[in-house]
């Protein structure tokens, strides 16, 4: 996975401060994300798949609360 890439997933999932919740949401060790993040460590094969559930997940979530909002306006 192109580490930008990841980077740029991570951010839009979590926030300037990623690191965390996203070893929390893969159930990885805080400082395999940290190797990740700072490039010592490629991101394994299995991650850009469990990017993408995430990211959809956000996106129906988002897609939902959207829906209230512009019904409550």
């Amino acid at each position: 996975m192109d580490h930008d890439l990841f980077i740029e997933c991570a951010e839009a999932l979590f926030g300037p401060s990623w690191v965390r919740p996203l070893a929390e949401a893969l159930e990885v060790n805080e400082r395999t994300v940290q190797r990740w993040r700072g490039g010592s460590n490629e991101v394994p094969d299995w991650v850009p798949g469990e990017l993408t559930v995430l990211l959809a997940t956000k996106s129906e979530t988002c897609s939902k609360l959207l829906k209230k909002l512009a019904i409550g306006t």
